[in-house]
């Protein structure tokens, strides 16, 4: 007998939902059925209900196209609700599916606890987290409620949409058979040159700054092109590298409180920011964000019709559009158009890049002992494979790779920083492999983010890919030592391993079929890493000094119990005075050459 369960995955699959990720349940038995019987859907099944959130958010993100993930009444909603709000912050299309008590069970959850076994208040654990929570009665009609969650999911500003099945619906007869799937809607161009090209010509000094809302369009030729072409500098936000992989020369990489040196001093000189697909957060901006935005336009290109910048920024326009109908071929020749009177700042910035390299601040700020992350990430970017996908933690693994990691096309690097959640790399690595996208995947995590969801190592020895996973073992939290010992006078409470318990890596690797190996300094990272990154899985345990800090960042002060936050532009370690007189003298001339050609008939 056809289930409504059936007809549920079915309407799914037909408009083009691919992957779904599971917690095995009796609350959803139904549902599972039907998911491990559907034509056309690949079904992963998972040790946890958060592993499997954060990998259908990860393989939304490499596809761009709405995932499921399925958990069963209770408990399991509880578990996910952590990847639902994960795939809130993160802005990812996915549909979360949970069971629940019969239909004909009424319970009043304020006032009782208990009615159904493993029952809870699902509505309100999930509200909070998802766009929409919807709940399939037992006379909706199933296509229409797919639909509805699926449109919700991936318009706008992409999220979470939470589709409730009691258990009775779920197995039961459809009333009538399927209405035939709709044909999809056609994506229609929209021409945004006219609106970027008059912003062009008001400043002097612009900068394109590109988010994570770019993966939907970063593997089209005519983005790529337009990175590629048009001759004038671009940024991106933390963890988002992989977006302007195609700019080249002018790729400054990502900037903000512990961003590239070259990316925040040539963002602290533009006068005209142009943000696509990027969310102009606290996270990127630091927080003196009237000092961020002073002296510059910002035109936003962004699906979030509620996105406002207020009394922070005097001159901002918006442009609400989603990036897959950007018609970036016109922006391109708009752009073009334009480009021989930006010669000036693309001198200034080639100047910046050159007198400010990667290279030189890993290596200025390398420690005597152990393993330094920058350098580690350095090397381990010069040897990646030409197709691979990477997952990152949030620590200094992350901060360590985004920063030292110059990507090419088709190496992508796939972080969760809006929800800064320990334990999503490991299981976003297993929805990068379910993606088919990449024959390598590499996870870098830290010693406290692995441990969230180790038993996921099960799950990734079944998957075909070479898998590496590079743990970066400082000896617990990092960041938190570094904010305990500059706010709390150095007391350490739960941070180091005066509290916390760390496995015997090798015997962890060796249980789970992995091979193993150890970088122990700085001396041995490229041979570990030429081994590391051979066919196979691995585990790599990277011994880090615990007291490695963040290089370069911002340091704040507290000042009449107030912090003080100082501008982008103004990093620790504290540039040499020589280095300062040659930015100064930079900034001196660009100022000097534009002037000259606002003051020559013709030029502008």
């Amino acid at each position: 007998m056809t289930t409504k369960s059936d007809r549920l995955f079915s309407a799914l699959t037909a408009r083009g939902v691919r992957y779904c990720t599971c917690v095995s349940g009796g609350g959803i038995m139904f549902l599972v059925d039907a998911a491990g019987r559907c034509a056309g859907l690949r079904t992963r099944f998972f040790h946890h209900e958060q592993a499997a959130a954060y990998a259908a958010e990860a393989y939304a993100r490499a596809h761009s196209e709405p995932a499921v993930c399925l958990v069963t009444i209770g408990p399991g909603v509880a578990n996910a609700v952590a990847g639902a709000f994960s795939c809130f912050l993160n802005s990812v299309p996915c549909v979360f599916i949970s069971g629940a008590k019969r239909s004909n069970i009424v319970t009043a959850y304020r006032t009782q606890r208990f009615t159904f076994p493993q029952d809870a208040d699902t509505r309100s654990l999930a509200r909070g987290t998802v766009k929409q929570f919807i709940e399939l009665g037992p006379t909706d009609d199933v296509e229409a409620t797919v639909a509805r969650a699926l449109h919700l999911a991936a318009s706008g500003r992409p999220g979470p949409v939470w589709l409730s099945v009691p258990l009775d619906v779920q197995g039961m007869a459809p009333a009538a058979d399927a209405p035939a799937c709709p044909a999809p809607v056609r994506r229609r161009r929209r021409d945004i040159s006219g609106v970027v090209g008059r912003f062009l010509d008001r400043v002097r000094k612009p900068l394109f700054m590109v988010g994570r809302g770019a993966e939907p369009v970063m593997r089209g030729t005519p983005y790529r092109t337009f990175l590629a072409d048009i001759g004038l500098p671009f940024v991106t936000s933390i963890g988002s590298n992989h977006t302007i992989a195609a700019a080249a020369a002018n790729n400054l990489g990502f900037f903000g409180p512990t961003g590239r040196r070259a990316a925040n001093q040539v963002l602290h000189e533009a006068d005209g920011l142009i943000a696509i697909g990027a969310g102009l957060d606290i996270d990127n901006t630091g927080f003196d964000r009237v000092r961020f935005f002073s002296g510059k336009a910002v035109l936003a290109v962004n699906a979030d019709p509620y996105l406002r910048l207020g009394r922070e920024c005097a001159d901002f326009e918006k442009l609400t559009v989603d990036i897959r109908d950007v018609d970036f071929a016109r922006l391109r020749a708009a752009t073009l158009r334009r480009s021989g009177r930006f010669e000036p700042w693309q001198a200034f910035v080639a100047q910046v890049s050159a007198l400010l390299p990667v290279d030189w601040e890993v290596r200025n700020n390398l420690g005597p002992d152990d393993v330094d992350p920058y350098l580690f990430a350095l090397e381990l970017a010069r040897r990646l494979p030409a197709q691979v996908g990477l997952s990152g933690g949030i620590s200094l693994d992350m901060l360590a790779f985004s920063h030292a990691a110059t990507l090419a096309v088709g190496q992508d690097f796939y972080v969760s920083s809006h929800c800064g959640q320990l334990g999503w790399d490991l299981p976003a690595a297993v929805g990068l492999c379910d993606s088919g996208l990449y024959e390598h995947v590499i996870c870098i995590t830290g010693d406290g983010s692995a441990m969230f969801n180790l038993q996921e190592l099960a799950t990734v020895s079944s998957c075909p890919q070479h898998v590496t996973l590079f743990i970066l073992d400082n000896g617990g939290y990092n960041s938190i030592r570094t904010s305990q010992d500059m706010h709390l006078g150095g007391r350490r409470v739960g941070s180091d391993l005066k509290y916390l318990k760390f496995p015997h890596w090798p015997a962890l690797a060796s249980a789970f079929d992995f091979e193993f190996e150890e970088i122990r300094n700085n001396g041995e990272i490229g041979s570990k890493l030429d081994r590391a990154l051979r066919p196979g899985k691995r585990i790599v345990r990277v011994c880090v000094d615990p007291e490695r800090s963040r290089t370069p960042r911002l340091v704040s002060r507290i000042s009449g119990g107030q912090f003080q936050s100082p501008g982008l532009d103004d990093q620790f370690p504290y540039l040499s005075d020589e280095l300062a007189a040659r930015l100064a003298h930079y900034r001196d001339e660009l100022a000097r050459r534009i002037a000259a050609d606002h003051a020559e008939p013709g030029r502008e």
